[in-house]
């Protein structure tokens, strides 16, 4: 006979006509096999579900076992935009072990999952516009708030680039060259003490159409998600303290140059960073040598540094290597100082049901026992 895993209590088969559990009545936690799930909470309960949807995030071996004799169980995080839950799963059986008030919790999940559309894969508007540009898809990754940090970011780099085609190029030179030395980073200029707040102006401006919009694609693919797992304040300070970092490296490479630096493309690559800690088995799409590539977001990202360092040992000069590799260091290390379990944690406290406890007995008041409140009732007090 299976028993509970949590107190060793007998289990007892239950059914509702379309399903069954086992399920203990001491704890009321209930044992549950993947097709049962399935039937009783819908598509979204089906562990291939999850992997496919990435909703799913190991947390290591449970301290319970399997009712059914195989082992260790392993601890489970399911989570969306909505609501969070902890399982515990059977390797072997893929059975799920769902304590008092998780099975409402995955039922809320399951139901929302099995409403959603599909992950996003390239259909042929897709994969001619990643073709085109080169950029990355996330694949599935929505967000629980209005990313308002990100929004007021990008909004912010829009305006400075009218005000960028104001200043460059509707005025007369001189006009031109003021404003190239109070708006962009100039290392000699720094080193020499003049203009320090460029390092921070410096990264809402851009060189030409294909540089803004570039930027624009990474910061709205990337940056929503970190806002949400950090919050605003600590996303904007990320973002800012990256953008500073790869200026100072820049600087810090190349001491005497004259060449006027500018774009956001340090403090995006801090927001990267902070993507590669915060959501290592996320997966994007990629089209690469006109295949359409499914990575995880670690892949991608390792990739994507390496070429940075790649660019910098060969010399080329067109593009600021050492800003991405500071702001992409930086990034990587503020997340892992910020981040915290706060987010799985509010989610999960938000998904169960709250229901007043029912005093037991001896915690009632004699009136309500409607008998005697003696020694054995309560503790006595001296």
């Amino acid at each position: 006979m299976r028993q509970c895993p949590r107190c060793f209590y007998p289990l007892k088969i239950v059914g509702d006509g379309t399903s069954e559990l086992a399920q203990c009545h001491r704890c009321h936690g209930a044992w549950v096999l993947p097709r049962e799930a399935i039937r009783r909470f819908g598509l979204g309960a089906d562990p291939a579900t999850w992997e496919k949807l990435n909703i799913a995030e190991s947390r290591g071996v449970s301290s319970l076992m399997c009712p059914d004799g195989h082992g260790a169980l392993a601890v489970l995080i399911l989570r969306d935009e909505q609501g969070a839950v902890e399982v515990d799963t059977c390797a072997q059986c893929e059975g799920l072990w769902l304590d008092a008030h998780e099975g409402r919790a995955l039922s809320n999940i399951a139901r929302r999952q099995g409403k959603r559309k599909d992950p996003y894969s390239p259909d042929v508007k897709g994969y001619l516009f990643q073709l085109l540009t080169g950029f990355p898809v996330e694949e599935w990754n929505p967000v629980r708030r209005t990313p308002v940090v990100m929004l007021s970011l990008l909004g912010a780099i829009l305006a400075a680039a009218v005000a960028q085609i104001v200043f460059m190029y509707l005025r007369p030179l001189e006009e031109q060259l003021a404003f190239v030395d109070a708006m962009f980073v100039v290392p000699a200029t720094i080193l020499d003490g003049g203009a320090p707040w460029t390092l921070f102006t410096y990264m809402f401006f851009h060189i030409g159409i294909v540089h803004l919009l570039g930027n624009l694609w990474f910061l709205w693919l990337f940056g929503d998600n970190v806002e949400d797992a950090l919050g605003r304040g600590k996303a904007l300070t990320l973002y800012l303290a990256a953008g500073l970092v790869g200026g100072l490296a820049h600087i810090v490479a190349f001491p005497t140059d004259t060449t006027p630096l500018v774009g956001a493309s340090g403090a995006i690559a801090g927001l990267m960073g902070a993507y590669l800690v915060l959501f290592p088995r996320i997966r994007v799409w990629v089209v690469w040598f006109f295949f359409p590539i499914r990575l995880h977001a670690t892949t991608y990202l390792l990739i994507w540094i390496g070429l940075q360092f790649l660019g910098m040992l060969l010399g080329q000069r067109d593009i600021a290597w050492w800003v991405h590799i500071g702001g992409f260091t930086a990034g990587v290390l503020m997340a892992l100082m910020l981040r915290d379990g706060s987010r799985d944690r509010d989610l999960i406290k938000a998904a169960q049901p709250v229901r007043p406890r029912r005093a037991q007995a001896w915690e009632r008041p004699a009136h309500v026992n409607r008998r005697r409140y003696t020694s054995r009732s309560a503790p006595r007090e001296d």
